[in-house]
């Protein structure tokens, strides 16, 4: 009975563990954003994008930017619902690559980022389905419209994600785990 309770205790943070060739895994996350606020220049201008990938770096509830003018802070809303994967590799998925890893700001050098041409601002989900997480992966590498797709962490059901066309590209912080996995799979090692 102890054994159970603990499963059962445990359960609420576990994600979901299978790692899927061609897609970078970000952990209990379900494509939720929340603004922080925005980020100017004091002369109105855009700031560079290092220096944003720094600030977003170092303020500990940022942990996404977007928009054009001004630069929007977010933070990514993270729960022990869903997970999501998205495609980074073009043999991975029938639909164009729209997301890659990219590099670290200047001043803070291990924080990995995934740059997307479009952001999630719209409502990118379509197709859910009531199925294990490996028939959704399956349907998205095959399905000319999938960018990528979420999975409960329970393995029950999921969504496919698809290109929702925003006219502004996205950064998403990227814990380390993710990043290494993501780059295994890829066959990407650092030298």
């Amino acid at each position: 009975m102890k054994f159970l309770v603990i499963l059962a205790a445990l359960a609420p943070v576990l994600s979901w563990n299978t790692e899927y060739h061609g897609f970078v895994h970000i952990r209990n996350w379900a494509l939720k954003l929340e603004g922080l606020t925005d980020f100017m220049m004091t002369d109105g201008t855009v700031p560079p994008l290092q220096l944003v990938k720094d600030y977003c770096a170092n303020d500990p509830q940022c942990g996404s930017f977007g928009c054009r003018n001004p630069v929007c802070l977010r933070k990514m809303v993270f729960n022990s619902t869903y997970d999501v994967y998205l495609a980074v590799d073009a043999s991975a998925v029938a639909a164009p690559i729209i997301c890659r890893f990219d590099t670290a700001g200047c001043g803070s050098p291990t924080q990995a980022w995934l740059n997307c041409d479009r952001d999630f601002g719209n409502n990118p989900l379509y197709n859910p389905f009531n199925l294990p997480p490996d028939i959704i992966h399956s349907t998205c590498i095959s399905n000319p419209q999938c960018i990528g797709f979420r999975v409960a962490n329970d393995g029950s059901r999921g969504d496919l994600i698809k290109d929702e066309g925003s006219d502004a590209s996205g950064w998403f912080a990227l814990p380390a785990s993710a990043l290494h996995a993501s780059k295994d799979l890829l066959g990407l090692h650092e030298a």
